[in-house]
């Protein structure tokens, strides 16, 4: 059968379980016996904290943690450890500082315990628990152990310290050839050679707030990130919620192979300069890695062909004069590049008529 102390009267507190499992006899059990204290003048508290810095010190700026449930336990055997032969005493939630307070304490030896199931909200608004998405900090464990060694001592450093528990990474890396494929250490990471992103790389994180994966007007920029000496580079202490990492390719310096080393501005992503990240609670992602290769700095190749005679080499539209080049990297060849872009959304994409001759010209292509 089960006894429980159903009620205390007074201001009493327990110092022993207040519900016992005993055995009946028909003799009768005269064990079932029940401990009570006095209260006494003793205190426990204070706070429970985002620790941004996790340096375990309250800073000004640092918000605490409302609304997170706080027990106090009489540690019995002084293990440091919640276990069946301890008392719960006493249960708060923290205010609106994240302050919780234990009073009417005796001398004795205690521990404050956080209830890992207590809700917390992030900054973009998604609800869920310190258990599943937070960690404690520097100095503080859960719970903690704390021992009154005298009546009416006051005890304000029961503090939790706590920060997020998600992480996104990974590395970046030069893909020399353009298959957005990568070396060992990326994933699915085959090819061999081709070396990482050394200091340099930036990558802007983004709040993704409507889920869709890119990054739309008015959308946060979370924090900023730089790849080291090799490649890897890591945004921590995030909350769950979905995020897009941008890779700013503009901002890639180029390889040391390149004429341009160390410049930026001639690297574009092999692999697509962005990815989207639902981050679960604690969770760390490393797959968002990013290839680069360099772009023509200002400079295009033109092929010419007609499906019945293979690309020739030469000049285009006009023999010799050009001005540009087939099969030949040249300034001209990139400006026609982009006028060609005008050419297709302006003309051919709306179907308008273009004053040129149905056949391919062979005019001024080096025919063996």
């Amino acid at each position: 059968m089960t006894a429980s102390l159903a009620q205390i009267t007074g201001s009493t507190v327990p110092t022993t379980p207040t519900t016992l499992t005993v055995t009946a006899t028909t003799a009768g059990t005269l064990t079932a016996d029940f401990g009570l204290q006095p209260p006494g003048t003793a205190t426990i508290g204070d706070t429970v904290w985002l620790d941004a810095d996790e340096d375990g010190t309250l800073d000004p700026t640092e918000n605490g943690l409302p609304g997170v449930t706080v027990r106090l336990y009489q540690d019995a055997n002084n293990n440091g450890v919640i276990d069946a032969g301890d008392t719960l005493l006493q249960t708060d939630v923290t205010d609106a500082n994240g302050n919780y307070l234990f009073s009417g304490l005796n001398p004795d030896d205690f521990l404050v315990q956080v209830d890992p199931t207590s809700p917390v909200t992030t900054t973009f608004g998604v609800v869920t628990t310190i258990g599943a998405a937070m960690s404690t900090t520097a100095g503080a464990t859960n719970p903690r152990d704390v021992t009154v060694t005298a009546a009416g001592q006051t005890i304000t450093n029961a503090d939790f310290g706590y920060n997020w528990g998600g992480s996104i990474g990974d590395r970046l890396w030069y893909d020399d050839d353009g298959d957005g494929i990568g070396p060992a250490g990326t994933p699915g990471g085959t090819d061999t050679g081709e070396p990482y992103v050394a200091v340099g790389g930036v990558l802007n994180l983004y709040y993704d707030s409507n889920g869709n994966g890119a990054v739309d007007p008015g959308e946060p920029i979370v924090a900023v990130a730089f790849s080291d000496a090799v490649g890897y580079y890591l945004f921590d202490n995030l909350p769950p919620g979905n995020y897009v990492v941008k890779a700013e390719e503009q901002q890639i310096p180029a390889p040391v192979s390149s004429p341009h080393a160390g410049q930026i501005g001639y690297m574009v992503a092999s692999t697509g300069s962005s990815a989207g990240v639902s981050l679960s609670g604690n969770q760390a992602y490393t797959q968002a890695d990013f290839g680069f290769i360099e772009a023509g700095g200002g400079k295009g190749m033109l092929l010419d062909f007609n499906y019945e005679t293979e690309p020739l080499t030469g000049t285009f539209p006009f023999p010799k004069v050009g001005p540009m080049s087939l099969l030949k990297e040249s300034r001209a060849n990139h400006l026609g590049k982009l006028a060609f872009r005008h050419i297709y959304w302006n003309i051919l994409l709306p179907g308008r008529p273009m004053p040129l001759p149905a056949a391919m010209s062979m005019s001024g292509k080096n025919v063996e």
